[in-house]
């Protein structure tokens, strides 16, 4: 009984673990190349295998003998385990790369104890909630994107759609700018050179933004605005 006793909480600790460790920033992930780990909750270990190619940015994930392959765009460094929704008794394997500059990229997939399912790429930063829900953070040149992703009913991985993402980031217009009335509009008003801008929302889809300027506010599309705006924390 005491043998028994142990080996479950060895099996509870363990999964705690790594649960704790899912939802961590990707850099402080712990990354397999193989590894052991029930993952779909019946009480046995699973084989986890990661073969990365020639081209060390493809690679063939095996679990319990069922393969799948995948690439990444940079070299594949390991997997690691996320815990999407602690609910249910299922942890995802996620193929992870850093990327040259900061580009993570992992690609999310799903063992239902017979098959792979390969369930989302995503690009950058990844916050797993456990909750069934996790956001992903980018870089979109001055200011960080944040999409939020759902676990469906039928373990699906869905990202929610929105139009309008918050931007917030101080400008200084370096010339007369023209604050278009709507996306797209022709109707314009102007704002003189030198003046404190907030660069308010945005709209990735069509690439314009919604900035305000003193009692002024209006669209610009991403050539306007970096032909118009200054001071804004531009990186690659």
């Amino acid at each position: 009984m005491k043998s028994v006793f142990s080996v479950a909480a060895c099996s509870a600790v363990l999964a705690l673990a790594f649960a704790v460790n899912a939802g961590a920033d990707s850099s402080r992930r712990d990354l397999h190349k193989n590894l052991k780990f029930d993952l779909d909750g019946d009480g046995k270990p699973d084989t986890i295998a990661l073969k990365i190619g020639k081209e060390e940015n493809k690679f063939q994930l095996t679990i319990n003998g069922v393969t799948a392959s995948g690439e990444l765009l940079d070299t594949v460094e390991g997997f690691y385990l996320a815990n999407i929704n602690r609910a249910d008794p299922s942890f995802e394997v996620v193929v992870y790369t850093p990327g040259p500059s900061d580009d993570d990229e992992h690609l999310v997939y799903w063992y239902d104890g017979k098959s792979i399912h390969q369930l989302a790429h995503l690009e950058r930063w990844v916050n797993y909630r456990g909750d069934g829900t996790l956001s992903v953070t980018s870089w979109a040149g001055f200011w960080q994107p944040k999409d939020e992703w759902f676990l469906t009913p039928s373990h699906e991985l869905r990202q929610k759609p929105r139009m309008f993402y918050p931007v917030n980031v101080k400008a200084t217009t370096t010339k007369a700018t023209p604050l278009h009335a709507s996306i797209g509009s022709k109707t314009v008003s102007m704002v003189p050179t030198k003046r404190t801008a907030l660069i308010v929302k945005s709209n990735p889809a069509r690439s314009w933004y919604y900035v305000k300027a003193g009692n002024k506010s209006g669209w610009l599309s991403e050539a306007e605005l970096y032909d118009h705006l200054t001071g804004m924390p531009v990186a690659d």
